[in-house]
């Protein structure tokens, strides 16, 4: 009898093994750690030999010899555990470990061990780090819960970045702050840590041009860019799934950005249970919650390299959606389909030609800023010089699904035209999705690009009037100075009637540019309530390639939340700046009579001069 049982568990350890193979679920529920057909960590020792998978060539999954070196507790977090091994066999012996491997499967004794995912920089020997299948699981635990939005902060630096020449290529990620694993390339090299697997992402229609400048930053998030075919433009429907869909061992790709640019990161699937696919074993940018294509893939092989071996894939049809993106892995759902904003971006260069592109990408806070953000560089590098000044014109619209707009227009020139003018377009929509608005869904964005080489800036050096005694009603005649390189002066001039109603007293012109009077109005970060109140922030600011006249008249008053009150008594005054009220407070001493703005010319000038009337009966 008793030889009977150990029969009939013996062949129930085998099945279990064969449906985790095949891909078809373990049990009619979702998995638990506590599974049969997973190995629990206190069941690891020493010793063990297993083997995994993942993909060196096609799209079927090869195996592998692992040996278990140990278990280090705690090595990737509190209660994250982290389990050594050593692999051999087959292609490993050639390639050791390789970025796109994260997430293969180890099975010792017919139990799913978890999935390598770490491996030491410029090791000797093919060791690497296995995340518990348990605690991998564990980390998807529970349903994220809605953010609850009461209001969103946000500053004119939100929306219009400025920058010098010496931060060109810096924030590329539209104003999202990243955590840098390294804020030195040879970090890696001044201790023995391990670290996460690397994974690959492929382009496809990028320039080396724009990979020369993201590269840097991709590669702290834990990416390894690859200039290699990211897959064909078009993507049709959710295909639908068999039982060896995305089974474990085999290669995923997550899909960023499709159409005339492509951008798709690789890994390989630990486990699929059902519906659901687990994959990499550690973060891919640990974003969280998100919404990205998850597609089938095929490997054209692995490319050794004494500093980071790397496989090339080429992305097949979309199966589902990635919907969770933790520090111990990604979760996906087999049938879902993701939502992606539809771009379009025409660029005309500084010959004349005009081109345009099409594409779709991920609907994310962190990541759509950062693909719009490489996909405005990405037209203008492609068809402009890369070395020396240029200056370029943008228009960009973000249309929600309301039908309601974003936009925003300006020039910009010099060195770091480039990233100044792709940030302009990628910071407006991290403003807008990091607010989580309701109504804040975005159904497509626009952009118009245009450039010319070199550049032609001035400084608002002097602002004249015809006469210093007026009286209300009066005309009077403006000429605004602007110097140029080599002290060449360029003249404005026009007429500006004073109000009937202006009573006696000092009237002062001031022109400026956008930027110089927006930093005067909004000290601080203003509090916006709804997608309303948003909109009409970013699309009522002054931009700041454009000149403004205001003429203003000597008034107490205060700017609340970057809304002007003039003429108050000073007790009202002192009142709001006690520090009661919610909102940023500032004293001001002048009320806006009128603000227009100065017509345009090729000059991008920038700065802020006064000139002062006296206003007589």
């Amino acid at each position: 009898m008793r030889n009977r049982s150990v029969s009939i568990s013996k062949v129930a350890c085998g099945i279990v093994a064969t449906l985790f193979l095949s891909g078809v679920s373990m049990s009619a529920q979702y998995l638990t750690p506590s599974s049969r057909g997973f190995m629990q960590i206190d069941e690891i020792k020493a010793g063990m030999k297993g083997t995994a998978s993942t993909v060196f060539k096609g799209s079927e999954p090869t195996q592998f010899d692992v040996e278990i070196l140990g278990v280090v507790p705690g090595m990737v977090g509190p209660k994250q555990d982290m389990i050594l091994c050593r692999i051999s066999g087959g292609e490993t012996d050639r390639t050791f470990v390789f970025a796109g491997m994260s997430g293969s499967p180890v099975v010792v004794d017919g139990k799913l061990v978890g999935a390598i995912a770490y491996a030491f920089p410029f090791s000797k020997e093919p060791i690497c780090g296995i995340t518990p299948i348990g605690q991998m699981i564990e980390s998807f635990g529970g349903t994220p819960e809605s953010p609850r939005v009461s209001a969103k902060a946000v500053s004119r630096q939100d929306i219009y970045p400025e920058i010098g020449s010496s931060d060109a290529g810096l924030n590329i990620f539209g104003g999202v702050t990243v955590t840098r694993q390294a804020s030195e390339p040879l970090s890696d090299l001044s201790g023995g840590t391990f670290r996460p697997i690397a994974t690959p992402i492929s382009f496809s229609g990028i320039s080396q041009a724009t990979l020369d400048l993201f590269s840097r930053e991709i590669s702290s998030a834990g990416l390894v860019p690859v200039s290699a075919p990211a897959g064909s433009a078009v993507v049709g429907g959710v295909k639908t799934s068999d039982s060896q869909t995305l089974s474990g061992g085999k290669s995923i790709t997550v899909l960023l950005a499709r159409g005339d640019y492509t951008l798709a990161a690789s890994g390989t699937v630990t486990l699929r249970d059902g519906n659901r696919i687990y994959a990499f074993g550690h973060k891919f940018l640990a974003i969280g919650g998100t919404d990205a294509p998850m597609l089938e893939s095929s490997v054209v092989g692995v490319v050794p390299s004494l500093n980071n071996s790397f496989k090339v894939t080429v992305p097949g049809e979309m199966v589902g959606a990635i919907s969770q993106d933790r520090q111990l892995g990604v979760l996906g759902t087999l049938g879902a389909t993701p939502k992606m904003i539809p771009v379009s971006i025409r660029f005309k260069n500084s010959l004349g030609r005009s081109a345009e592109y099409k594409f779709e990408m991920v609907t994310d806070e962190f990541l759509s800023p950062l693909l719009l953000n490489i996909g405005a560089a990405n037209a203008i590098l492609a068809n402009e010089r890369s070395i020396g000044e240029l200056t370029i014109e943008l228009s960009s619209k973000i249309i929600l699904e309301s039908g309601k707009e974003m936009s925003v227009s300006r020039r910009t020139s010099g060195q770091s035209a480039v990233p100044a003018a792709s940030l302009s377009v990628a910071m407006p929509l991290s403003t807008l999705l990091s607010s989580r608005f309701e109504g804040a869904s975005v159904k497509e964005i626009k952009v118009e690009l245009a450039a010319r080489e070199g550049k032609d800036e001035g400084v608002i050096a002097r602002v004249v009037t015809d006469r210093q005694d007026v009286r209300a009603g009066d005309s009077v005649r403006v000429t605004t100075v602007i110097e140029g390189a080599g002290g060449r002066e360029t003249r404005q001039e026009f007429n500006v009637t004073v109000p009937k109603d202006t009573p006696e007293g000092e009237l002062t012109f001031t022109v400026a540019d956008g930027a110089s009077i927006e930093r005067e109005v909004l000290s601080d970060k203003v509090q916006t309530a709804d997608i309303d109140e948003l909109l009409a922030f970013v699309n009522g600011m002054r931009r700041g390639d454009n000149l403004y006249l205001q003429v203003s008249r000597a008034s107490l008053g205060a700017t609340v939340g970057g809304k002007r009150m003039s003429d108050l008594p000073p007790s009202v005054v002192a009142t709001l700046e006690n520090g009661r009220s919610p909102e940023k407070v500032k004293a001001t001493d002048k009320k806006i009579v009128f603000e227009q703005i100065l017509p345009r010319t090729d000059i991008l000038s920038s700065g802020k001069q006064t000139a002062t009337v006296r206003v007589i009966r």
